[in-house]
C-alpha cells in the first residue's frame, strides 16, 4: 500500500494557532495520520482491488459459461428424452386407436351380417306370405270362375 502524504506538523500548527494545547494537537493531528494510512485506499490499492475483481469477474464468466453449457447439455437431453417418450406414447396411442378401430368396424360389420341376414328371412318370409296370397287369390278366382260358368 503506497503512503498517503500528510502533513502532521501544518495540523499541529493550525490547531495551536487557534487556541489548542500542543499536546492536545499532537494527539489529533497523530490520530488522523493513524486514520489516514490505515482506513483510506490510494490509487495504487483501487487499481489492485479493480484488477483483482477483473480476474474475479473473469473467472465468474469462465464458471458461469460452463455452467450454461452444462445447463444446455442437460435440457437438450431432457428434451431428446422428453421427445422419445411422447413418440412412444404416441405410438402406443395410435395402436390403442387402431386396434378400437378393427373392433368397431369387426361390431359393425357383424351386426351388417345380422341384419343382412335379418333382411333376406325377412324377405323370404314376405316371399312365402306373397306366394300363399296369390295362391289364394288364384284359388278365390279360380273358384268363382268356375261359379261364373255354372250359372
Amino acid at each position: 500500500m503506497e503512503a498517503v502524504a500528510f502533513d502532521t506538523h501544518d495540523l499541529v500548527k493550525r490547531l495551536t494557532v487557534v487556541g489548542m494545547p500542543e499536546s492536545q494537537a499532537e494527539v489529533i493531528a497523530g490520530e488522523h495520520s493513524l486514520m489516514i494510512h490505515k482506513r483510506l485506499a490510494t490509487k495504487g490499492d483501487l487499481k489492485e482491488l479493480e484488477a483483482s475483481n477483473k480476474r474475479d469477474i473473469e473467472a465468474l464468466e469462465v464458471r458461469l459459461k460452463h455452467n450454461l453449457e452444462a445447463l444446455e447439455a442437460r435440457l437438450n437431453n431432457n428434451l431428446r428424452e422428453l421427445e422419445t417418450r411422447l413418440k412412444n406414447d404416441l405410438e402406443k396411442q395410435e395402436i390403442a386407436a387402431k386396434s378400437n378401430l378393427d373392433a368397431l368396424e369387426a361390431r359393425l360389420n357383424n351386426s351388417l351380417r345380422e341384419l343382412e341376414i335379418r333382411l333376406e328371412k325377412q324377405e323370404a318370409a314376405t316371399k312365402s306370405n306373397l306366394d300363399a296370397l296369390e295362391a289364394r287369390l288364384n284359388n278365390n278366382l279360380e273358384t268363382q270362375e268356375a261359379a261364373a260358368k255354372s250359372n
